[in-house]
């Protein structure tokens, strides 16, 4: 376990980096056609970072 530690938060750490590249690359291409995919993308990465944050928590 000690070695997977190291590996999940190099991990969290490109998922984060993905998530805001995400957010930015959406909010800059935002089109009135794209609104419900939008919506459903964000509430995903949401999703994600909730849980990377109570995983993380639960580690420590």
């Amino acid at each position: 376990m000690n070695d997977k530690k190291n590996l999940t938060s190099s991990w969290e750490e490109g998922i984060l980096k993905t998530i805001i590249f995400i957010l930015i690359f959406l909010s800059r291409n935002s089109f009135p056609t794209n609104n419900n995919f939008s919506i459903t993308v964000i509430g995903i990465l949401i999703y994600t970072v909730c849980w990377l944050l109570i995983y993380s928590i639960k580690k420590k």
